[in-house]
């Protein structure tokens, strides 16, 4: 295999692709049956795409979706982080709805849930461990790879969240998993492991089922009550809104206290990357064993001597190190020649224009328009 990256104009024509493929031939399976179809959806149209396009364009695939190992100790912060994902899909959601519910446009959707132990595990492989697994190989694999080499870390979070978003093709489920996707997004980058994400969605989504089963099982009259409530208030959604908010931020500064211990857990200095050490910013040419040698990040080194590169570079001992706060620094990676590279986005428009299109045509399906 020659190359580590996906292309980024290959990557959104192939979002583009399929997208369409989702919205015709997948809608067409689920709706002939949900099971079947949701499995053909994760490992037909998402995770092989990724998989037989990575071998055709040569690419290490292993480096590209970051196959890496993780700590059991992250696994278990992980573990213990995704029980808080839950509040703030919901409240993303929630927004959408309460907007939406100002114009009488809210849709109820009738979601499968287990009632039994066989749907139980059904739906755990269905819903969690498979969508866990081939969306996360498809958004925080594929799409934050191809983002990253292209742009910057960020950029490329941000991207594969809105993305992984748009492909859900319901705005009332739009706000919820981009949220999600930004933290996926940010798990997979700390922890150089797709395996992160992973654990996190597949965790997240399982709560969800769990929930559905613990509600029908003890709960049935919650669904009844919905769906004999068809309207929506939109000042009742709006209390409700405003409470999910709070829990939400509760959720969110746990979430942020996790990933700043899994963040100290997986930081390994390498060669040639540009650190944050007690808030000053240096380029560390080289990692030693007894410490690193490092040079000032802001110099002009074209207009300086190699005595003068010489003169500004420093040791820091592995002594002092152990009593300093060191950072990967992101914030000097711009954007990459995004400009010049602006045709590579036009699938995006196109997809664009495609989940508009949809959404409208659901919202006159269901009288709404």
């Amino acid at each position: 295999m020659d190359n580590k990256n996906y292309k980024l104009l290959d990557v959104n024509i192939l979002f583009f692709i399929l997208g369409i493929v989702l919205l015709t031939f997948g809608a067409y399976v689920q709706s002939a049956n949900f099971d079947t179809g949701i499995f053909i959806t994760e490992y037909i149209i998402v995770l092989m795409p990724v998989v037989l396009f990575g071998l055709y364009k040569r690419i290490n695939i292993f480096k590209a979706l970051r196959l890496n190992k993780i700590k059991t100790k992250v696994v278990i912060k992980i573990f213990f982080l995704s029980l808080f994902l839950i509040p703030i899909i919901g409240f993303g959601n929630a927004v959408i709805s309460t907007i939406l519910s100002y114009f009488n446009m809210v849709i109820i959707f009738d979601v499968p849930t287990a009632s039994n132990s066989f749907e139980l595990i059904k739906y755990t492989f269905l819903i969690a461990i498979s969508a866990g697994i081939c969306e996360e190989i498809f958004f925080r694999g594929m799409i934050l790879n191809a983002y990253e080499s292209a742009t910057n870390k960020k950029f490329a979070i941000i991207m594969s969240a809105v993305l992984f978003g748009v492909f859900h093709f319901n705005i009332q489920n739009l706000l919820g998993p981009i949220l999600l996707g930004i933290i996926f997004g940010y798990l997979v980058i700390i922890t150089d492991s797709i395996y992160s994400s992973i654990i996190a969605h597949t965790l997240n989504n399982g709560v969800a089922v769990i929930g559905g089963y613990l509600t029908n099982i003890y709960f049935p009259e919650i669904y009844e009550l919905e769906n004999l409530n068809a309207s929506v208030n939109a000042k009742d959604m709006l209390v409700s809104t405003i409470s999910l908010s709070v829990i939400a931020i509760i959720s969110i500064i746990i979430i942020l206290l996790f990933i700043k211990s899994i963040k100290k857990d997986c930081f390994k200095v390498k060669d040639n990357m540009s650190l944050k050490i007690d808030d000053k910013i240096y380029f560390n040419v080289k990692k030693k064993k007894n410490g690193l040698v490092l040079i000032k990040e802001n110099l002009d080194f074209r207009n300086m001597s190699q005595e003068e590169i010489y003169d500004n570079m420093l040791f820091l001992s592995n002594e002092r190190l152990n009593n300093s706060l060191i950072v990967e620094n992101y914030k000097i990676n711009k954007l990459k020649n995004i400009n010049d590279e602006m045709h590579k986005f036009f699938p995006l428009i196109l997809s664009a224009v495609v989940y508009i299109y949809y959404m409208i045509a659901v919202w006159k399906s269901f009288g709404l328009m």
